[in-house]
């Protein structure tokens, strides 16, 4: 139930969480990518989100130009958290805990992601939302959510692949 309760305060609040500050905030880093020197990574911001809105509580909002709401005009957009902002209690745990932690999360199916990178990349699907996780320890990485579109799952799946990583990975 905690990913449950996480992903809905994810979705409530936006690009804000109502979790207390406790890691560093993801930024831009030059045009196209966005990232956290202090955890140590840099990802490749997809082409069709090019629009990087820097948004309250360390995240980021990934804005694409796809209408998925014609008659309310909305469009799909990527939020991004770092990961020990939604996952603190998560922050000293194995490789193999969090993914036993995601394994067992309700009404969502994780399975694992390869990237060329030494993270911990996982796809989340729930009945309308798509949630990316990229972890490689210490608390360190990101999490994405979006609404539950082809472009929103394909933006992710970019992201979690182009994500280089220059810090230490798993004690």
């Amino acid at each position: 139930m905690k990913t449950l309760h996480k992903l809905l305060i994810i979705l409530a609040a936006g690009a804000g969480l109502t979790t207390p500050h406790l890691a560093y905030s993801i930024g831009r880093v030059g045009n196209d990518q966005i990232g956290d020197p202090r955890d140590g990574y840099t990802a490749l911001v997809p082409p069709d989100f090019n629009q990087i809105i820097l948004a309250d509580r360390d995240s980021a909002i990934l804005q694409s130009n796809y209408i998925f709401d014609p008659e309310f005009g909305l469009t799909v957009a990527i939020n991004a958290f770092p990961f020990s902002n939604v996952y603190p209690e998560l922050t000293a745990a194995t490789e193999a805990k969090v993914v036993e932690y995601f394994q067992g999360a309700p009404m969502m199916h994780y399975v694992k992601v390869t990237t060329p990178n030494c993270s911990l990349s996982l796809l989340g699907e729930g009945d309308s939302t798509w949630v990316g996780v990229s972890t490689w320890g210490e608390g360190k990485g990101y999490v994405v959510a979006a609404t539950k579109t082809d472009e929103a799952k394909q933006g992710i799946l970019n992201l979690l692949q182009a994500t280089k990583i220059v810090s230490r990975c798993w004690n």
